[in-house]
């Protein structure tokens, strides 16, 4: 093309003798095929399907004519849909509407639990059955209020809040939230971390390891356990701590030779299966066995002692662990269903007290309170509780338990309180656990003080009603 081109262009005005006639015409039609083949080469990039729009653009006017510019606000339109995301939502919630049988024993199962409970105060918590029965909960509804408000705010990837009565076993209040899994509250993959102290201290107690008057002797950290200090060296174990002040201070070398003193693992195993791990808890809703796993050999007798064992708690059996140690040993069965009427009026079941089993001496139970106070006093609780000298609280003697170690199920660092008040005679136990929580004030023990405070406010508003 280019040199028939330089060819036209040595060609001078009125010189067409240097070339003949059938030359010229050679010329045009050279011209005239590469016009064409430019055009055909045009069309063919026109009609060419194109990929982002899925279809063929037969349009061969200019790329400003309006049809044009309408093609292209539609496929804006197509692509602003596509970015739309919904909620991701690993597990969808259950229901409102639960499904119940009567068990042979006289109790009754639900299918589940609701994600939200209906309150009104002063009005008993009720959900409808599928068959449009009438089941009336144990909750008290301005607790349960609070405590579904204290969820709703707290910064935390995971989070199950828990209250019970104590005596009766009774659940006040029940809540939680989390990213990848519902009914967080009955959830048993949490790890027990120093929380499973108490059950080390039992075990000691009774089989005549420690008394509550015992000091023991240790190297390293308050936190540190590892395979250079676990062992008793008496030229080395220069630091001493009181037994009181190491549950309170969740002191790990410490129970991990509490630990040690024991005949053998399964002496801690016995009594890990006396507080219901590896055996089902009964409850109103189903509710999967705390795991405890035997440690083969002194080293990880001494963690599993300490609270670094493999063992899985939910928020739900803690309460009733709490609650025995807080009752003379006695564990109550975990209620949260108190009446059952049809939709013909007819009342088919009737909460009633139910024990699971003495699970240690009554004795026991009142040194662990006494070893138990230690935690709001000079231990992990102490910041939380210092500053209720003007709260309902005042002067209530407070037992409780914190436990701190990230776990996989969920994955994160799990932050336990378990709590009872007043120590001595107790009319609440709390049980609150987090996972990646944000910030102070949304710490396990904080949560745990403002549910202790809420529920003895609400007493003393409905006493003063009373009166």
């Amino acid at each position: 093309m280019f040199s028939s081109l330089q060819m036209l262009l040595t060609i001078r005005r009125g010189k067409l003798r240097k070339l003949g006639l059938l030359s010229l015409f050679s010329l045009l039609s050279l011209f005239s095929l590469l016009s064409l083949f430019s055009f055909l080469l045009e069309v063919n990039a026109l009609a060419k399907p194109n990929k982002k729009q899925g279809k063929v653009n037969t349009n061969l006017s200019k790329k400003t004519t309006a049809p044009a510019k309408k093609k292209a606000v539609k496929t804006k339109q197509k692509r602003g849909k596509r970015i739309v995301f919904q909620p991701f939502s690993p597990v969808l919630p259950p229901q409102n509407i639960v499904s119940y049988k009567l068990q042979p024993d006289g109790n009754i199962m639900l299918s589940h639990l609701p994600p939200a409970f209906p309150t009104e105060a002063g009005s008993p918590i009720k959900i409808k059955s599928e068959n449009k029965d009438l089941i009336v909960l144990t909750l008290d509804p301005d607790l349960q209020a609070f405590t579904q408000e204290l969820v709703d705010q707290t910064n935390a990837y995971h989070l199950a809040l828990v209250t019970m009565e104590p005596d009766t076993g009774r659940i006040l209040s029940i809540a939680g939230k989390s990213i990848s899994y519902h009914s967080l509250p009955l959830h048993a993959g949490f790890p027990a971390a120093s929380i499973f102290k108490m059950i080390t201290a039992a075990a000691a107690l009774e089989k005549g390891v420690i008394t509550t008057d015992s000091f023991i002797n240790y190297r390293g950290g308050v936190y540190d356990l590892d395979r250079k200090n676990y062992l008793p060296f008496e030229p080395l174990d220069t630091l001493k701590m009181s037994i009181v002040e190491a549950m309170g201070r969740s002191c790990n070398p410490v129970f991990g030779r509490v630990a040690l003193g024991l005949a053998n693992p399964r002496e801690l195993e016995a009594y890990a299966e006396k507080f219901g791990f590896n055996r089902r808890l009964m409850f109103d809703v189903p509710l999967k066995e705390s795991d405890f796993t035997l440690p083969q050999d002194d080293y990880e007798l001494a963690r599993t002692g300490a609270g670094f064992g493999k063992v899985r708690l939910s928020p739900v059996h803690a309460a009733a662990m709490i609650s025995a140690i807080a009752t003379g040993g006695i564990m109550p069965r975990p209620s949260i269903v108190d009446l059952v009427i049809t939709k013909n009026n007819k009342l088919i079941y009737k909460w009633r007290k139910q024990i699971v089993q003495q699970i240690v001496a009554r004795e026991t139970a009142g040194n662990l309170i006494d070893m138990l106070r230690a935690t709001t006093t000079i231990g992990t609780s102490k910041r939380d509780f210092k500053n209720i000298n003007f709260s309902v609280l005042a002067n209530m003697p407070i037992a409780a338990k914190t436990g701190t170690l990230r776990g996989d199920n969920p994955k994160g660092l799990t932050r336990w309180f378990v709590g009872v008040a007043p120590a001595y005679s107790p009319k609440i136990a709390v049980v609150t656990v987090t996972v990646d929580q944000a910030g102070q004030s949304n710490r396990a023990s904080n949560l745990g003080r403002q549910l202790m405070e809420r529920f003895f406010e609400l007493q003393e508003q409905r006493k003063g009603y009373r009166g």
